[in-house]
């Protein structure tokens, strides 16, 4: 059995020994992830009093807060995007940027202790595809499957007065990331053509940047945006 700070098991790649114990320092040091699917943090039963803030970037300049799935509910409501103080806890998160660290930003005393893992192949069940049905004029029927987390983006500006058409078919809307900060809410309709119709999702007003909002809507005709003046930049994944 391999063992050691740096655990290769081909699929997951295993850091232990990692501490942090003063202020601005990284439990997890910033880390090229892009070529790994899912990533795991795990806090030791340590007793520390500070803030763990993960966060991710594309260029190890600007960092943004990262909010991560708890591994025991895989609900990203349980868990606050401007950090953690647990201990003895995991949490998770599919990839979609380039660094990844985990930054102890507040502290008064003692240390933290962790784990790192980098999955290749995503976490089994939450990457799961899903298959679809999808009845077409001409020739017939159509059978196809789609990600769970979307295989296509399409970006949509901040301000964005007019209505956007995402997708012209069917399919489904997997995620959306706020990428600027809008004060009115976004909202996305089944509808290849109008907004108007089934509602699939939507961004509250004033939804922090880097928040993802998680959908999985299917749809059955397409994927329209209503746009408005001070709606918030997204980006769509489907």
């Amino acid at each position: 059995m391999p063992y050691g700070s740096g655990i290769d098991s081909n699929d997951i790649y295993t850091i232990t020994g990692l501490s942090a114990g003063a202020l601005n320092v990284d439990l997890v040091p910033s880390t090229d992830v892009s070529q790994w699917r899912w990533i795991v943090v795990s806090i030791g039963n340590d007793s520390y009093s500070g803030l763990l803030t993960p966060q991710w970037s594309n260029d190890e300049v600007t960092w943004e807060n990262l909010k991560m799935y708890p591994m025991t509910t895989l609900d990203a409501g349980d868990v606050s995007a401007s950090g953690t103080a647990a201990t003895n806890a995991a949490l998770g998160s599919f990839v979609s940027f380039k660094f990844f660290r985990m930054r102890m930003t507040a502290y008064t005393s003692g240390a933290a202790t962790g784990t790192f893992q980098m999955y290749a192949n995503g976490l089994p069940g939450f990457q799961m595809l899903i298959s679809y049905t999808r009845l077409l004029s001409s020739p017939g029927q159509q059978i196809g499957f789609v990600n769970n987390d979307g295989t296509q983006n399409f970006a949509i500006a901040a301000g964005k007065a007019s209505d956007t058409a995402v997708s012209l078919t069917g399919g489904m809307l997997a995620r959306i990331l706020v990428t600027t900060v809008g004060t009115h809410e976004m909202v996305f309709y089944d509808n290849p053509a109008a907004a108007s119709g089934d509602i699939v999702g939507i961004v509250p007003a004033s939804t922090a940047r880097g928040t993802i909002i998680v959908c999985k809507a299917p749809v059955s005709s397409g994927i329209f945006a209503a746009g408005d003046s001070n709606n918030p930049g997204v980006t769509i994944f489907f």
